[in-house]
């Protein structure tokens, strides 16, 4: 293990890797020696994480409440998406930030400065939301999906398929090639009022 420690101590510092993940980089650079004597070691050297600064106590949909109550009660929002998110914005800057919070007793602007530094930025890629689900062509040129019909080809009647579904389209693959788009549609049971 001696000669891969400064690999795992930089590996460490580098992400939150797992032993696992830690485990496979060092096989690659040769490293002979067990699982266990590994997360022995990465447990006395891993970098400890913050513990968060607030322990949430609350039911679900209650933390919304103060946003209900202090910014939404009154507002008007039969005006532009622009002017709801400017009223927003001085909001946050005159009112929400600058108070002092009651479990904290802290401005949530003054903790969010401590905290910046620590964030990471986002991935450069969007994360793909897609669900992918295999579907047969019916002899009528059909996928179904989600209680709803959609067409194909002609020449994929028959042929096993790969759909990919994301909240507004679905997407029809062959063998890794697209062959349909379609807008998504929702049965009636999955929309609300």
């Amino acid at each position: 293990m001696d000669p891969h420690k400064t690999d795992i101590l930089r590996l460490l510092h580098q992400h939150p890797y797992s032993a696992r993940q830690i485990l496979h980089q060092l096989r690659e650079r040769g490293y002979e020696g067990g699982y266990s004597i590994l997360t022995d070691f990465i447990r006395q050297v891993r970098p400890r994480r913050p513990s968060a600064y607030l322990t949430l106590h609350f039911e679900p949909g209650e933390c919304a409440q103060y946003v209900k109550k202090n910014f939404l009660n009154g507002l008007d929002l039969s005006g532009s998406l622009a002017g709801i998110n400017a009223a927003a914005q001085r909001w946050l800057d005159e009112v929400a930030n600058v108070r002092i919070h009651g479990e904290t007793r802290q401005k949530p602007m003054d903790l969010f400065a401590q905290e910046k530094p620590a964030l990471r930025p986002l991935p450069a890629a969007l994360y793909d939301v897609g669900r992918t689900q295999a579907a047969h062509a019916t002899h009528r040129f059909r996928i179904h999906f989600d209680g709803n019909r959609y067409s194909v080809p002609s020449e994929y009647v028959g042929t096993q398929l790969s759909i990919r579904a994301y909240p507004d389209r679905l997407l029809v693959y062959h063998q890794h090639k697209l062959i349909a788009e379609h807008v998504r549609h929702y049965p009636v049971k999955f929309i609300r009022s």
